[in-house]
This record gives C-alpha cells, structure tokens and sequence, in this order.
C-alpha cells in the first residue's frame, strides 16, 4: 500500500457533475468533482481522473444516465482494468436512473477484482446550494480508503444517503428522497456515518487473474407476464433474441395458458436462454412452490432466485456475451458476485 492511497474518478454524468446552462442541466466534466474530492481529502489522498474510452480508443464523454447502456458497460470494466495497478480504489460518478444496471454490470464484468469500486451520485448537482453531492462524495472517499486501506472489500459498491449496498443487489426505489436505493433481499453490507465507516466483511475473491470481458450481449429481452398476456406477444418478444428474462408471478409463476407455455418451449429448444425473476420486490423465485411454476421447470427456464431485475438483465448480457448453451445455464444459477442467495456458486467466474 503506498503511503498516501490513490484514488481514481470516473465520470459518466449524471446530476452529480453537471452545470446549469441556458438549456437546463448539463454534464460539466469531472474537473469540478477532482477539485472537490481533493479538498475534502485533506492530503490523506490522491485524486486522480481515470478517462474513458471506447474500445477503440475515442474518448467516452459524460451523458445522462438515460442514455448508460452495455457500451458504457464495457468502458467503465475496461478503464479500471487498465489503471487499477496504479489505484487503490475507484470511484465511479453516476445518474440516479441507471446506476443500478452499470453497477451490477461492472461487478459481472470485472473478473477478480482486487481493489473497491465505489459508485456514488446525487439528486442536484455539486454546486447547488444543499446538494447531497457534498456528502455521497465525501462518503464515497471515504468508503473507498476504508475497504482499500483497513478492510480490503474488494467488490462493486454504491453509497448514497449514507448506506452501503453491494453493487449487484441494487434498485432505485425513490426520486426524491436521499435514501434513493434499496437492496429487498439483503440488508446494506454497510454505512458511512460522521463516527466513520462500518463495512461487512467482504466476499472472497473470485479465483485467477484480474481481467475485464470484452462482450456484452445485446440480444436480450424483458417478459413481464402479467394477467392475460397472449402467446402470441410472448412470441413476439421471444423471437431474435438469445436471452430473456421473464419477470413472473410470486414465486416463479406464470399463466398456464398453452400458447404461452408453447411460445416458451419453442424458445428454450431454439436455444434460447431463459431465466425468471419476481414481480415482487422481495422473496425468491421457487419453481417447484407451485404447478403453475413448475411448468418453468420443465421447459428448462433457469431460476433467478432473489436476483434485482437489474442484476438479472445484465448477468445475462455479460454471461451471454461469453457463453452459450450448458455454460450460460451453469452461470445463470449461480451466485457470481453476491447477486443472490443460493447454494451454488462459482469461484471461478
């Protein structure tokens, strides 16, 4: 560990960086939020700015977190991989909407990780007066040299409102009020209160060399089942793709309606990978609960367990965008980066 931790910052917009202009709010750059953390620091850290390109080297810049998406995905992986040997922790700068998704999305993309990555954001822009800015990035630092420096929690992280929650277990649950993230199935693994840093221990790390994928999956697809949805629209949906996933009743139900039941079928001998979530915020999918679950089951849709329909959307993308088949399926089930609780896992993912 080097006498004086490193931290670096990336920036892909959102509220947290942004400026008013004649138009209404807009991404700023990091700059202002470097000057900020490296006064709030008071010398105990480095700041530094991590860029962000494509995978062809053109500069990625700040956008609305409407607009964060795979490509995103991939660069965010992709910048940590390539500096994390010269950092001790990150810190990712993030709009409220989507930063669910592109946390979970990281975590499944970067393979061993050895350091924290801490995704913060906020509802106004650092130079309002009021802003909660101030205080998620001044939590954000120091998360990130608490799990660098004391407890080595190296995972994907959020904090906002002075809770910590593990990046794969994430749902944006409130639009105005500070405490803008939920975690329905696992309590916060810690806080960030003016006494300091209570952090979980960390999960082990994955097994093998850090890495970043290189893929992600664009051909995935949303079934939200809901009272007499045709098979005909099921169909529909399920045609073109190579994953969905199916956002069910309860437990892991849905209607038992043939032509449903069909277009599911066709799909899964086609090859195409399934794999169900809950409509309900918390509980866990159980096909095996009730016969109208069952049926799942038997055509061979994966269970999601007590998976966010963000953790599950893009561990699908990022596991399809490196398997297929048997693989994909051994994957899907599996517990990869805390994402849900089940008794299988895979370390070496």
């Amino acid at each position: 560990m080097r006498s004086r931790p490193r931290v670096g910052v990336i920036d892909t917009g959102g509220t947290i960086g942004m400026r008013e202009t004649p138009r209404g709010l807009a991404p700023a750059g990091p700059q202002r939020v470097i000057e900020h953390l490296t006064s709030v620091s008071r010398s105990t850290a480095e700041i530094v700015p991590v860029a962000l390109t494509t995978a062809e080297g053109v500069p990625v810049e700040p956008v609305d977190s409407s607009d964060a998406g795979p490509q995103l995905w991939l660069s965010i992986a992709a910048a940590i991989d390539r500096q994390l040997d010269d950092l001790d922790a990150v810190i990712v700068l993030h709009g409220t909407d989507t930063l669910a998704y592109s946390a979970a999305a990281t975590a499944f993309l970067l393979h061993g990780l050895d350091a924290p990555v801490v995704f913060t954001c906020s509802q106004r822009p650092l130079d309002f007066p009021g802003s909660d800015a101030v205080q998620n990035l001044a939590d954000a630092l120091a998360l990130s040299l608490f799990a660098a420096v004391r407890e080595r929690h190296d995972e994907v992280l959020v904090v906002a409102g002075g809770q910590v929650l593990r990046g794969t277990r994430v749902t944006k649950v409130e639009i105005d009020d500070p405490v803008l993230f939920a975690s329905p199935n696992q309590a916060p693994v810690g806080w960030v209160a003016p006494r300091g840093v209570v952090l979980d221990a960390g999960r082990e790390r994955a097994a093998g060399p850090r890495r970043a994928g290189t893929s992600v999956e664009r051909r995935v697809a949303l079934v939200h089942f809901f009272p007499g949805i045709s098979g005909v629209a099921v169909e529909r949906q399920l045609t073109d793709v190579r994953g969905a996933v199916l956002v069910t009743f309860g437990a892991g139900n849905v209607p038992t309606d043939p032509q449903v039941l069909g277009a599911l079928r066709r799909a899964a001998d086609a090859g195409t990978a399934l794999l169900s979530t809950s409509q309900v915020a918390r509980g866990s999918v159980d096909h095996h609960r009730y016969a109208a679950g069952a049926v799942l089951a038997d055509i061979g849709v994966v269970g999601g367990g007590d998976m966010t329909l963000e953790a599950a959307l893009t561990k699908m993308a990022v596991v399809l965008g490196e398997h297929d088949g048997v693989a994909a399926a051994r994957l899907l089930a599996s517990d990869l980066r805390g994402e849900m609780t089940a008794a299988s896992s895979d370390p070496q993912w």
